[in-house]
């Protein structure tokens, strides 16, 4: 989605602000509508999957953050994140600063 004067399309994900029930869309290549993901999680509501499907929420997001570092470094080479961030491609864990941003109730 496009957003005016910024030039930032995101190429494979879709941002769905909601305020606290903010959702994040996975698009598909076959024309599908996206599948959406909640970019929330509370252990007091029931949910099969509420850990998996926020972890790919979380995943999106970060895929998102990678489209606006690309577009902001384009524009001035000055900006950078204070750490690395590693979103690899395929399937694979999201780092930053080496550490994993996936969701873990049980660990923290």
């Amino acid at each position: 989605q496009a957003k005016p004067n910024s030039g930032i399309v995101f190429k494979s994900h879709e941002l769905i602000p909601m305020g606290a029930c903010s959702k994040i869309g996975v698009r598909h290549t076959d024309g599908r509508a996206p599948t959406e993901y909640g970019l929330f999680y509370s252990d007091e509501s029931f949910s099969f999957f509420g850990k998996r499907n926020f972890n790919t929420a979380l995943n999106g997001l970060f895929h998102c953050l990678k489209d606006v570092i690309n577009v902001a470094s384009r524009r001035d080479r000055t900006i950078t994140l204070p750490h690395e961030v590693i979103i690899p491609s395929g399937r694979g864990e999201i780092t930053i600063g080496g550490l994993p941003i996936t969701f873990d109730g049980n660990n923290g």
